[in-house]
Parts: structure tokens; sequence; C-alpha cells
């Protein structure tokens, strides 16, 4: 086939590529792009909070960051209830917020029902808290 041409399957009529409808009648697919900005596959969205939402909201626009391969969509959880939490409310605040904003900001280990968890919990913020101190003592 030469460059810049194509074949109707229906009359084997060698066409333009450009051409929409061939002279028999059969009309080519177009594969026209979105105007809206996509996602590439194993990209996820993020809406302006900088959360990753749901695959079905990825062709929404907004800003787009790699996700690990085997990686769930992520759905936006509940508001943290008051109280003690339990570790699946904990894994999807994770998943939704971050680890190091769950630690820094939303989760505080009083919260925590599981004692183990808990006690890791406050060392893990311990040890953020000092890092941050040393990485800005120099500063």
């Amino acid at each position: 086939m030469a460059k810049g041409k194509k074949s109707c399957p229906q009359c084997n009529t060698s066409v333009g590529v450009r051409t929409k409808t061939c002279k028999c009648g059969h009309k080519f697919i177009s594969k026209t792009k979105s105007k809206e900005p996509q996602a590439k596959i194993g990209k996820v969205k993020i809406n302006p909070n900088n959360h990753p939402v749901s695959d079905e909201l990825v062709s929404t626009g907004m800003w787009v960051y790699d996700r690990t391969e085997g990686m769930k969509p992520i759905h936006v959880p509940p508001d943290l209830p008051k109280g003690l939490l339990t570790n699946q409310q904990i894994y999807d605040a994770i998943c939704y917020d971050g680890l190091g904003d769950c630690l820094w900001y939303y989760v505080d280990a009083n919260q925590i029902q599981d004692k183990k968890l808990k006690e890791k919990w406050k060392l893990t913020r311990k040890l953020m808290k000092e890092i941050w101190h040393y990485l800005v003592k120099d500063r």
C-alpha cells in the first residue's frame, strides 16, 4: 500500500488516509482524540487537594501521578469517626491521604484500637519529628 493510502475493507479500493467514507459507502472509523486530558494506563488522576481518586474519575483532568502496578482504584473513604479507629479505617485513610499525612495530621495515636499499632504509630511519629528537626536545624 502506498504511503498516505488505506484500503477499503469492503471493495478493496485504495483511498486517502483522511477519507471518511469510501465511494462504495463504507464508513471508516475515526480514532479521534478527546479534548480532555486522559490518564495513561497505570496512572491515576489527583484532585486539587493532591488526593488520588478512583478510576471512574480518571478522565476528568487534573494532575497525574504514577501508581504502582496492581494497586486497586482508590475511593474516597468516609471521614474518620470520633473515638477509636479500626485497622481497616486507618488503612483506608492511609490509602487515600498517604501514610505521612495520616501520621502527621489526621490520626492521633490515642484513636488507634490495636495496641501494637498504637505503639508503632507513636514511635514513627516521634522519629518523623526527629528527622524534621534534624533537617531544619541547619537552615
